[in-house]
């Protein structure tokens, strides 16, 4: 994986202006593009795996409304989690104190260690090409 350098202000000194190293992006990838990719791989047509993919999306979402942790062994695990108000008692809690809720995803020992595996680059600074928010012109969009 390239990394690129970046520029950031410190919040708590604003006038210091230092670098860091960050992902350079060099492309997206939608399910089309995946479900093409695993079709070319396998015996499986295309529109097939696109079917898959989309049941599969709507189990995820079913179970984790219905507050199950969905496993996917090789993978890792989905669930939901929940922000609410602390209040000093069980009695003063109420529903109107969930403030929202988010998946939480954790890779699988396997997939973590896949990843960990990544070799990075350093890319040449251009202080033309990165921005202030360390955005660099030819990143993906």
């Amino acid at each position: 994986m390239k990394l690129k350098v970046v520029n950031c202000i410190d919040p708590r000194n604003p006038s210091e202006v230092k670098y860091r190293l960050a992902p350079f992006y060099s492309y997206k990838i939608d399910l089309d593009g995946i479900a093409e990719n695993i079709s070319r791989s396998s015996s499986v047509n295309k529109s097939d795996v696109l079917a898959v993919i989309d049941a599969l999306e709507h189990e995820l979402c079913v179970h984790l409304i219905n507050g199950g942790i969905v496993l996917f062994d090789g993978f890792g695990s989905f669930r939901l989690s929940v922000s609410s108000m602390a209040r000093n008692t069980p009695e003063e809690t109420s529903l109107e104190d969930v403030r929202g809720s988010k998946i939480i995803y954790r890779p699988d020992g396997g997939l973590k260690e896949q990843v960990g595996k990544v070799k990075y680059e350093k890319m040449s600074y251009d202080a033309f090409a990165v921005g202030v928010d360390g955005n660099a012109k030819n990143d993906a969009k």
